[in-house]
């Protein structure tokens, strides 16, 4: 109701009083008044005031004011505020030798080994494996596999993601949520909500609904 928008190829469009999205595979978008995103397939984007994520296959992601995550195979992690680790097979970490043979502890209880075929365990319960088809918790309850096409949960009652009730894979075909009530697939094709009445595809050629009355069409 009070905001502008552009909808070819091309513009940028104006979703509340405070955001801006263009929404052409190369643009930016902000969906409130803090959050920038842009969903192609290089981009970065903000789901909350203090988290940035970039979902695809080469970029980093902060999931809170403390952690950064990068998923893809040459990445490196950090899963809470203390804890950071290097999923690349052959990458080095202040703590942990990464090799594609070696081992590594996060703390007092666990040891991760980093290879192709090894399991990690980042806490006392958990156990995790790092290659491309493996399963990895990051706490007592919670698996989670980084590769291509694998669902992640940070949290205890989490089976998918960001925080305690939202579910999230992050490859290129996944669905995610950011919040307690938005799920967001963030792949060129796929479906998206950003609060808890939004829908919202941010491919080319997909609708999009960014408040609880509103569509918008934002390819040409």
């Amino acid at each position: 109701m009070h905001s502008e928008a552009a909808f070819d190829g091309h513009n940028e469009a104006a979703i509340d009083g405070h955001s801006e999205a263009a929404i052409d595979g190369h643009s930016e978008a902000a969906f409130d008044g803090h959050s920038e995103a842009a969903f192609d397939g290089h981009s970065e984007s903000a789901f909350d005031g203090h988290s940035e994520a970039a979902i695809d296959r080469h970029s980093e992601a902060t999931y809170d004011g403390h952690s950064e995550a990068a998923f893809d195979g040459y990445s490196k992690a950090a899963f809470d505020g203390h804890i950071e680790a290097a999923f690349d097979r052959h990458s080095e970490h202040s703590e942990a030798a990464i090799d594609r043979h070696g081992e590594a502890t996060y703390d007092g209880h666990s040891e991760a080994a980093f290879d192709g075929h090894s399991e990690a365990a980042f806490d006392g319960p958990s156990e995790s494996a790092f290659d491309g088809h493996s399963e990895c918790a990051f706490d007592g309850h919670s698996e989670a596999a980084i590769d291509g096409h694998s669902v992640a949960t940070y949290d205890v009652p989490s089976e998918a993601v960001f925080d305690g009730h939202s579910e999230a894979a992050i490859d290129g075909h996944s669905e995610s949520a950011f919040d307690g009530h938005s799920e967001a697939a963030i792949d060129g094709h796929s479906e998206a909500t950003y609060d808890g009445h939004s829908e919202a595809a941010i491919d080319g050629h997909s609708e999009a609904t960014y408040d609880g009355h509103s569509e918008a069409v934002f390819d040409g």
